[in-house]
């Protein structure tokens, strides 16, 4: 019990420690980098920050020379940024909601910087170009207060896209201001579509959403996979605001300059800004932007002897040792092995290996409880026999109950994996589901394959049991000297029916219900041809010696007639596996474009038909390709 303790706080603290530091690396940091052009040995860092950054860096493990950190405005990058203004009916009809999106964006245009571009975009009306990039801030001014057209149906993922295919380059000084006073009503595209398409441009989208009727859920998200900022105004001065605040962030943009040697000798920058140490990526000889410099934040802001992936599962596996230990303690403590092998045991030759050293919890008084609840569910429900029948077949020797408790268990416990692996409870779901379906599915395989082998060595079973009769003996006789000459399953088999036999049961009902144990048509066959031929008489080796020759005629038939349909089965399995795994690689590839079908009501019921069909389909060329011999 105290080791099962010891185990449990130890997990407890691995699993707890990649929360932790995931919720460090996010918090600890107050300053953002947005580029790494690593062209040649002077390399240049673009990054933002509340005011001037003190900076140090390493490259590659060695310490860089001559660094110097101005802000963007006295550098000759040129930074863009796309203002996308709502101007549809509802918002326009709205005096209140037109005076905040008009004034915060007034705001925005009015203090442009030297070397800034800026382009406006409105959502009236489908996406609309109202200025393309222009450097001078009075135009811009001028038409988002007086000059943009208002009216029309909203149109906002459409027009945020749109904004995405003005930026002339990908270097990450690209941002999208976003000011909303309503829903989208009527764009082509989808809101994962905007966001695919902003990640893809290395954009950073800000948002400014005024009153109750926007869609919040939707514009946080975009906002949160850009790394950008959202507001939630209800006045127009707040809305002004808002728009002074994201206008000082993107004039708190800053170069950081700096030389060295090691640039093309790896792909590691080290940044210590303001105290705080980050690790970025990059690729020699380019602009590295996006993902590449998402921040893994280390030193102060993490903690413990393990982090990350490593540490939550190993937490996992901890708290599993946990589980286990605490199930054999209590079963130990409610009640031993109390079965009479164990009591007797001391008067006996037992060296330990048989029932007295099998596991514990399997001879507990608790597992063995679990077992009976089991057993006595499943024969009120009616399907304890099918369970009995199924591990029979695949020569598996567990008791029904017994493997119904381990399946129970394997459920629950997959269940429990996915909820702690993933932390999201659909997943989780799909993960249990696998642990439902795999358990049965190796049961089948089992009982299938052993099938196979059976209808396999039937014929020449029947032939050397003819051989038996011709040469003088009785059926029984040649029964048993049949199951001691030919292999397993079908010499296990037939050494159960001479067992059975021997104990008082009719062969003929010993050899049907074998038949029915290996669910074997041709055997049913056979064994009724010799139930015929004992009632009315003839000569038996003969009859089974043509039983068996037909029966290798219908395989060589059922050979060709598979032959013949392998193209068909091959077109089948090709076309079933398709849909899921061509779904699997884009989700791999670009997992926010695949998202609407999880998040959106529509691609969720596409989703679904999608599977219908897909199942329906395989199933219809299955059919169509299983001909019965």
């Amino acid at each position: 019990m105290v080791v099962s303790l010891f185990a449990l706080v130890v997990g407890l603290v691995f699993v707890a420690a990649p929360a932790n530091a995931q919720t460090a690396e996010f918090e600890a940091t107050s300053s953002t980098v947005l580029q790494v052009d690593a062209t040649d040995s002077e390399m240049s860092v673009v990054l933002r920050s509340d005011d001037q950054p003190e900076v140090s860096a390493k490259v590659n493990g060695e310490d860089v020379k001559g660094l110097s950190t101005i802000p963007i405005s006295a550098d000759s990058r040129t930074p863009q940024v796309v203002l996308v203004m709502d101007t549809g009916d509802t918002t326009e009809s709205d005096p209140d909601a037109r005076s905040a999106v008009r004034e915060a964006a007034a705001a925005i245009t009015s203090s442009l910087r030297l070397n800034e571009q800026m382009a406006i975009v409105s959502t009236g009306g489908r996406s609309e170009i109202e200025k393309n990039f222009s450097s001078k801030a009075a135009p811009l001014t001028a038409e988002v207060t007086d000059g943009a057209a208002g009216g029309g149906r909203n149109a906002i993922w459409e027009s945020v896209a749109a904004a995405t295919d003005l930026f002339e380059f990908d270097r990450g000084i690209n941002d999208i201001v976003l000011i909303v006073g309503s829903a989208d009503e009527a764009s082509d595209v989808t809101s994962a579509t905007a966001r695919g398409d902003a990640i893809t441009a290395s954009s950073r989208v800000h948002v400014i959403a005024y009153g109750d009727d926007t869609d919040e859920d939707l514009l946080a998200e975009l906002v949160a996979t850009t790394h950008g900022s959202f507001t939630k105004v209800s006045r127009s001065d707040e809305a002004v605001v808002a728009a002074e605040e994201i206008r000082n962030s993107l004039d708190n943009t800053f170069v950081t300059q700096f030389t060295s040697e090691a640039v093309g000798e790896g792909s590691s920058l080290e940044l210590t800004i303001d105290g705080e140490t980050t690790d970025l990526g990059y690729i020699p000889g380019s602009v590295s932007t996006g993902k590449l410099l998402e921040p893994g934040i280390k030193g102060e802001s993490s903690s413990g002897l393990l982090t990350g992936t490593t540490a939550l599962v190993l937490g996992l596996v901890l708290l599993g040792i946990a589980a286990a230990l605490f199930i054999y303690a209590t079963g130990s403590l409610v009640a031993g092995d109390t079965s009479l092998n164990t009591v007797l045991s001391p008067y006996g030759d037992d060296d330990g290996s048989g029932t007295a050293g099998q596991s514990a919890i399997v001879n507990s008084a608790l597992f063995q409880s679990a077992v009976e609840a089991t057993e006595n569910f499943a024969r009120r429900r009616g399907f304890l026999e099918r369970v009995e029948t199924m591990l029979e077949r695949a020569d598996m020797p567990l008791r029904a109950a017994e493997a119904m408790t381990f399946y129970i268990g394997i459920v629950v416990a997959t269940l429990f994996s996915g909820l702690l692996l993933t932390q999201k409870p659909f997943t989780a779901l799909i993960i249990g589901l696998f642990g439902a379906i795999l358990p049965p599915a190796y049961v089948n395989f089992r009982a299938g394959r052993r099938r196979k082998a059976f209808m396999k060595q039937l014929p020449p079973a029947l032939q050397l049991l003819s051989s038996t009769l011709k040469a003088g003996y009785s059926f029984l006789q040649g029964v048993e000297a049949v199951s001691r000459e030919i292999e397993d399953p079908m010499g296990e088999e037939l050494r159960r029916v001479i067992s059975e036999a021997t104990l008082g049961r009719p062969i003929e009902e010993a050899l049907e219900a074998s038949a029915d144990r290996m669910d074997s048509a041709d055997f049913h066959w056979a064994v009724l041809a010799v139930r015929i031929q004992r009632e009315v008489g003839g000569n038996l080796a003969e009859l089974l010696l043509t039983v068996s020759e037909t029966m290798q005629a219908r395989e060589v038939l059922r050979r060709e007639v598979a032959a013949l349909t392998a193209e068909g089965r091959v077109s089948a399995i090709v076309l079933g596996i398709l849909p899921p795994g061509l779904g699997i690689a884009m989700w791999m590839i670009n997992p926010d474009y695949m998202q609407t079908l999880f998040s959106e009501t529509v691609g969720q019921m596409m989703l679904g038909a999608s599977i219908i069909m897909s199942v329906l389909g395989f199933w219809w060329m299955y059919k169509i390709v299983d001909i019965e011999i």
